[in-house]
């Protein structure tokens, strides 16, 4: 596949995964998926989101075969892995920060509480990386996405995945 149509692959699937993610965190299709799922509302959403994820990476990986990777210099590549390294400790860093049985949706599934569909109701975090940066998670992950960019595939998930933080940050 040329490098155009596999570029256009990448942008459509991961076209869909963010039109998907944000519809399904609209107000309207929550209450329907907690009228369907209970409290297993968040779990759920979370799970289509990382089925999603795997198909938008699969099919870029598919897109992208045969693609040959970049010639970096060996000190760019050092570089590279660096900051790979640093966004591995953020994300680290950042996901202690949160309660992930309630980011997950897993603690509503446990205690049979459904979350209010007004949001979760958790104060602001301003300690920790919340006080250098909004968010960690999207900050170690673009990092992480960046500094993997060694391959046109690399490369084309990195900017798409950046451009929907980017977008999903507006909203």
């Amino acid at each position: 596949m040329s490098l155009f149509s596999a570029t256009s692959v990448c942008a459509i699937a991961w076209a869909s995964f963010g039109l998907a993610h944000s519809l399904l965190a609209t107000r309207g299709a929550r209450a329907r998926i907690q009228a369907w799922l209970g409290p297993a509302e968040r779990l759920g959403y979370n799970l289509v989101a990382v089925v999603h994820l795997a198909a938008v990476l699969a099919i870029s990986a598919w897109a992208f075969a045969g693609q040959a990777a970049f010639h970096l210099p060996l000190w760019f590549r050092v570089v590279l892995h660096i900051a790979q390294l640093v966004g591995l400790v953020v994300l680290a860093m950042a996901l202690r920060e949160y309660d992930l049985g309630l980011f997950s949706g897993m603690r509503q599934w446990r205690n049979g509480t459904a979350e209010n569909l007004d949001g979760i109701s958790e104060h602001l975090v301003v300690a920790g990386l919340h006080k250098y940066v909004r968010h960690p998670l999207y900050a170690a992950s673009i990092l992480l996405l960046l500094a993997s960019a060694t391959t046109p595939l690399g490369l084309a998930t990195a900017s798409f995945a950046t451009l929907y933080f980017v977008i999903g940050l507006k909203f």
